[in-house]
């Protein structure tokens, strides 16, 4: 009851009451992975929190099959907001990413949008990749988080993206900095005579970037 008087309220005054009502903070969900020479990120997003910031044209209540029609006829303008907020690099390059999938999916008894997006990077997949999320924290909900899981060559984990910790966290070692040099100094020693050191692993597992390891 009290919700209706609040929503009529809010009417009686002109406000917008989808957004006035809205205050859920919702969580997004990421996975990871290479493929060859692909980078393969699927994503699931709020589907309402989707729709609001895109151009999505589906009411608030919707069938499955309507939400998932919606997705697949718009799926250049999602791709249009996600690609300033979530920027995949490789070696400090840039790749770029289209939309290969959509679908709607069901979390915990939440709507969402699952969508699938392909990375193809200059230099293949090999190398040292660097997300940046930005997804919703500036335009929608800055209380906003995502979990992303990853499976990258030797290096498998979980983080959470969040409005502060918007960098992946095998991004943030240089190895100009004095303790990844010595770190990589001391990997490309121990690993030189192994096979897990390689080009394509560039010690991932270690979240440093050794160029003294694929020598």
């Amino acid at each position: 009851m009290l919700a209706l008087i609040l929503l009529a309220a809010f009417a009686a005054l002109g406000l917008p009451t989808e957004t006035r009502a809205h205050s859920q903070t919702t969580d997004g969900y990421s996975r990871i992975t290479v493929r060859e020479d692909v980078i393969r990120y699927h994503l699931s997003l709020d589907f309402d929190e989707l729709r609001r910031v895109t151009s999505l044209d589906v009411p608030p209540v919707a069938t499955t099959a309507e939400r998932e029609a919606a997705l697949l006829r718009d799926r250049s303008g999602i791709l249009a907001y996600l690609e300033p907020r979530l920027v995949l690099r490789m070696d400090e390059v840039s790749c770029q990413g289209v939309v290969a999938q959509t679908r709607v999916e069901n979390i915990s008894g939440q709507v969402y949008a699952g969508i699938v997006l392909d990375f193809t990077c200059p230099g293949g997949a090999a190398g040292r990749l660097q997300v940046r999320y930005g997804v919703f924290f500036d335009d929608q909900d800055p209380q906003h988080r995502n979990i992303a899981t990853y499976r990258l060559p030797g290096h498998n984990g979980r983080f959470i993206f969040a409005r502060d910790a918007r960098d992946s966290p095998w991004a943030r070692a240089r190895p100009r900095d004095r303790y990844a040099g010595s770190l990589c100094s001391g990997l490309s020693t121990y690993l030189r005579g192994t096979t897990t050191c390689s080009s394509s692993s560039r010690c991932y597992w270690a979240h440093v970037d050794c160029e003294e390891c694929s020598r």
